[in-house]
């Protein structure tokens, strides 16, 4: 990620298998675990964001994998201690020290001490360096100092007036699924509020970055509102109204102050028919059985060049325009 904002995804690790399960019947799925909703065959904001129809279809066939980061790992566990606070300590462990022995040096004998990434069977906890065959990284654990800021964070929010949206009658991590021109969409809402008419994203952000331009330029760049647009159709044909769609950023680290951007209809209307063409053209390449990737050809197989030349649009732009 950039230093301006990282968005708090709900990515899962590469050994958790995604679209490989019959999808349900289009409606809002509520209390549904996030492994089950990766599980649904269908097409969601993450494979109508990839650039061609080639990685759209792999990304619907489950094919492209996600790193599972350490910072999408302490997201996860901010977005589970806000928005289902119930489930954080069974789900979300912290980290120990490692408990290996030291085998020579000046603290030879010792505990190594350094903050553990990976536990046995019996759940001991051990360092990188020090890993034993029989360890693995567990799918969701923060540090200590993690648990800390996570801590410091929820007790800034819960003195917030934005806590309010939290607080409002509704449902946390609300599985959707909706049918659009004989496709399956899917989405998974952070918190949606059916009676005060309202959707919720949770982004965290780094300290200093929550002014509206920073969150303007995060929800452009990372594909916040097309993400978002998905959700708001979704409602719109399950529930029959459009939600009111706010992101609720919030600091990483002190003094956690959150900043709240609500989308614009319009915007949201613009992000969707941007979502809609490449369903559509989705919809064409799977009745054709041909996915372009990035180089197009013509019906009689010839290359389709752009004509735009090898540097950067931007660049090429300012170099003709006698600017660079």
């Amino acid at each position: 990620m950039s230093d301006m904002v990282e968005q708090m995804e709900m990515n899962f690790a590469n050994d958790v298998p995604s679209n490989f399960a019959d999808c349900p019947e289009p409606g809002l799925h509520r209390d549904v675990p996030f492994e089950k909703y990766a599980s649904w065959k269908a097409l969601n904001s993450g494979c109508i964001r990839q650039p061609t129809m080639r990685h759209v279809k792999a990304a619907f066939d489950g094919e492209i994998a996600n790193d599972d980061t350490k910072s999408r790992k302490f997201g996860r566990a901010v977005h589970t201690r806000f928005l289902e606070p119930e489930h954080y300590k069974e789900r979300v462990l912290i980290a120990e020290s490692c408990s290996a022995e030291l085998k020579s040096g000046d603290r030879k004998g010792q505990r190594c001490g350094k903050t553990g990434s990976c536990v046995d069977e019996a759940m001991r906890w051990y360092c990188g360096t020090h890993k034993p065959a029989d360890a693995s990284v567990p799918t969701e654990y923060v540090s200590a100092d993690e648990a800390e800021r996570i801590e410091s964070m929820a007790s800034n929010l819960h003195g917030h007036k934005a806590m309010d949206l939290l607080r409002a009658d509704g449902w946390s991590e609300c599985s959707v699924v909706f049918d659009w021109n004989g496709l399956k969409v899917k989405g998974r809402l952070d918190r949606f509020s059916e009676s005060a008419r309202f959707a919720l994203d949770v982004k965290k952000m780094r300290v200093g970055k929550g002014s509206m331009d920073d969150c303007r330029h995060a929800i452009d760049e990372y594909g916040y509102l097309t993400q978002f647009s998905v959700y708001w159709k979704a409602v719109e044909v399950l529930c029959g109204f459009r939600p009111r769609c706010l992101w609720l950023f919030i600091e990483e680290d002190a003094p956690f102050d959150v900043q709240l951007v609500e989308a614009e209809e319009w915007e949201l209307e613009h992000a969707w028919q941007s979502v809609a063409g490449v369903l559509d053209g989705f919809q064409s390449c799977v009745e054709s059985g041909y996915f372009p990737g990035y180089v197009r050809f013509g019906n009689d197989g010839t290359i389709l060049s752009n004509h735009l030349g090898a540097l950067p649009l931007r660049k090429a732009k300012l170099i003709q325009e006698g600017r660079a």
